[in-house]
């Protein structure tokens, strides 16, 4: 290859831009020479370089997955469950449980297309969100739909009682969440406190007989609940943590923050955002991102090591 000529080579394509300091382009990833505001713009492409020369509309590419789904506010929820995080939704606040569109990136950010038509589901879903009722008697309600409700409603009764809850967590109960209602929601907090609370007393126990260290018994408890289980704790320098776990059948390895369990490195390609995550929450992505067929180990882990 003429590498001077590839250097020199121009081209203008328009791509989304998520901030940061790369830019993902179809099968490569090119350094931004000047950030941006995110958004679509229209690049100039140079050798591995990007330089943005204007806003521009958006252009999918009709081969891009398209996903759809109801918005959770700044999130898609599928049929199967799954929620994600959608970039450039639109200016003026689509409502909730909006049916919508969007088309998985080549990086694999989830990209906001368009809102789709609504039916009378939609609309009853929020009257029953407001009333404080589930979606009992409420005909011909899809699947997505139902699961945004049930995440809507645990998240309501999350901030009233002082109980955290990610969807991942009460996936599985999202048929009875939605048709239960806000009692239904109170009852699926308190069964995920006691099991925080076994957890932490498991975790207690073990330190006492000497056979976990403070360290591992706290990431075993982050862990708990995930289906993932810990094989090794190793500490780095910079109060990091390098932990190396089996999850689905494989072994993945992540650094994490000692103090907090933020993520610094997934150990998977997650675009830029494991600051995002906590070590609690890293399996759930991963699993997402096998059932979307998009996962990408970036930190290989042998059976041996």
């Amino acid at each position: 290859m003429d590498y001077q000529r590839f250097l020199d080579k121009r081209e203008e394509q328009v791509l989304p831009y998520l901030g940061g300091a790369v830019v993902d382009a179809p099968g490569r990833a090119l350094r931004v020479k000047a950030p941006v505001a995110p958004g679509w713009w229209r690049f100039e492409l140079r050798g591995r370089d990007a330089t943005a020369l204007a806003p521009a509309e958006p252009s999918f590419d009709a081969a891009l997955p398209r996903v759809r789904g109801h918005l959770l506010g700044p999130r898609l929820v599928g049929p199967d469950g799954l929620v994600a995080e959608l970039s450039f939704l639109p200016e003026d606040e689509p409502p909730l449980f909006a049916p919508a569109a969007a088309r998985r990136w080549h990086s694999g950010d989830l990209l906001f297309e368009q809102l789709e038509f609504e039916t009378e589901a939609e609309e009853a879903a929020r009257r029953a969100l407001e009333d404080g009722r589930g979606l009992a008697g409420v005909k011909a309600v899809p699947a997505s739909l139902r699961a945004a409700f049930a995440y809507a409603l645990v998240e309501r009764a999350g901030r009233e009682h002082g109980v955290p809850a990610s969807p991942l967590e009460v996936r599985q109960a999202v048929g009875e969440l939605a048709k239960g209602g806000p009692a239904r929601a109170v009852a699926e907090l308190q069964r995920l406190q006691a099991r925080r609370r076994t957890q932490r007393v498991l975790a207690a126990a073990a330190i006492e007989a000497g056979r976990l260290t403070a360290e591992e018994a706290r990431v075993t408890a982050a862990l708990a609940g995930t289906a993932a289980r810990l094989l090794r704790l190793r500490r780095l320098a910079g109060e990091q943590l390098e932990v190396t776990y089996s999850f689905l059948g494989t072994r993945f390895q992540s650094i994490v923050d000692a103090r907090t369990l933020n993520v610094v490195d997934a150990g998977v390609c997650l675009s830029g955002e494991d600051g995002a995550l906590t070590l609690e929450s890293l399996p759930g992505v991963i699993r997402e991102a096998v059932d979307t067929e998009q996962l990408v180990i970036t930190r290989a882990v042998s059976h041996d090591g």
